[in-house]
């Protein structure tokens, strides 16, 4: 393979030639003196030099001398001509690439790749040209999701601060007017007025929770502690939060006794909450059942929250970790909660360095994994 030479060895090659002029005018005045006033018989050199002493030959050195600077001269130009115009072509070529390149930019055609294949300098600067295009077409594709989660987020705010507004309005009004005309009426009036006073309070608590995560120095209390120790206390938590009422939970465990891991256990508690009112608020017409499994291999433990609703359409699977994300586009059901739930449990878990995705399998499946730490990083930490 033919290996190409590089600009700055091509802007070399005309010094190297000048640096050569002296010897080249040298050689080339040698030989002409050689051809011309010797001639052949180099024997009689000293009497051809007496004879053109008297014939005026020795005036003929200056025009020689003169002759061969002006062809030496000429040929370097020429030189010069032909790589000028050579480098010319090699330094505009890539620089009119470069230009079309960001015309294409400017005209928001972030994928207009900058084709240039010869192996020098400006091979680097279009690579580089390339490399600043893909950055700068995933920023915009960023900002672009950034401002769809942000007006997603604002609807979901008004939506679910609008439905319970609207009933305590309603409620309110109805007791002003005298609507319930007995003490029972106006009890049940009241009960509702306050349940829904609750979910607007949840919504905001929620909110400001997801709010302080996505800030990167939020207070977690992590702790290194056996795994078994650990999701015990985890599952007498989720018992004292009284969802045995509205759901039946059951636990499997296969975890070893010398297990180690590093969570804070408030915060895995209130993933495993949050997943669980999910589940509950998803599970149709039949009695909701949820089984927390924990296990672990080699690298990681896993813990699998399954329940027998009713499931996700496939394609929404990889949205439901979105804030005020829910599988009905209309939200007609504000029974089924904010949506933002299911993001608090992703950022947590994303702290603790771990994984959270959902599948269905006969309900919805959702894993978490969590990275296992061993006993003997513990003694050296």
């Amino acid at each position: 393979m033919k290996k190409t030479k590089t600009i700055k060895q091509q802007l070399k090659r005309p010094y190297y030639f000048v640096a050569l002029l002296p010897f080249l005018f040298l050689i080339f005045t040698a030989t002409i003196m050689n051809r011309i006033v010797l001639g052949p018989d180099k024997a009689a050199f000293h009497e051809l030099y007496l004879k053109g002493q008297e014939d005026g030959m020795v005036t003929m050195l200056p025009v020689i001398l003169g002759v061969s600077l002006a062809i030496i001269i000429l040929a370097v130009m020429v030189f010069n001509i032909y790589t000028t115009r050579k480098l010319v072509r090699r330094i505009t070529e890539p620089i009119d690439i470069l230009d079309r390149a960001a015309k294409e930019i400017v005209n928001g055609n972030y994928n207009f790749p900058v084709q240039y294949h010869r192996d020098d300098e400006f091979k680097k600067v279009c690579d580089s040209f390339n490399e600043m295009s893909k950055r700068l077409y995933a920023s915009i594709l960023k900002q672009r999701i950034l401002e769809e989660n942000r007006k997603i987020f604002l609807a979901g705010i008004s939506h679910d601060l609008k439905t319970p507004l609207t009933a305590v309005k309603g409620y309110v009004e109805g007791i002003q007017d005298g609507v319930p005309s007995t003490p029972e009426m106006q009890k049940r009036y009241l009960s509702i007025i306050h349940r829904k006073t609750l979910e607007i309070e949840n919504l905001i608590e929620r909110i400001f929770e997801l709010s302080k995560l996505e800030i990167t120095d939020y207070p977690f209390h992590f702790q290194v502690i056996l795994a078994q120790e650990s999701f015990t206390r985890i599952e007498e938590l989720i018992e004292q939060q009284s969802l045995q009422q509205v759901v039946h939970v059951t636990y499997e465990s296969n975890l070893g006794q010398e297990s180690f891991v590093k969570i804070d256990e408030n915060e895995i508690n209130r993933v495993l909450i949050n997943l669980i009112e999910n589940s509950v608020k998803y599970s149709g017409e039949t009695v909701c059942h949820v089984k927390i499994t924990w296990s672990e291999d080699n690298h990681q433990f896993k813990l699998i929250v399954q329940d027998n609703g009713i499931g996700v359409k496939s394609e929404n699977l990889p949205f439901i970790f979105d804030s005020f994300y829910r599988e009905d586009p209309a939200r007609m059901e504000s029974h089924q909660g904010s949506g933002i739930g299911l993001a608090i449990a992703k950022k947590i878990i994303e702290a603790h360095d771990g994984k959270i995705f959902a599948e269905n399998d006969n309900g919805l499946k959702i894993t978490i994994l969590l990275p296992r730490h061993y006993e003997e990083e513990i003694r050296d930490a």
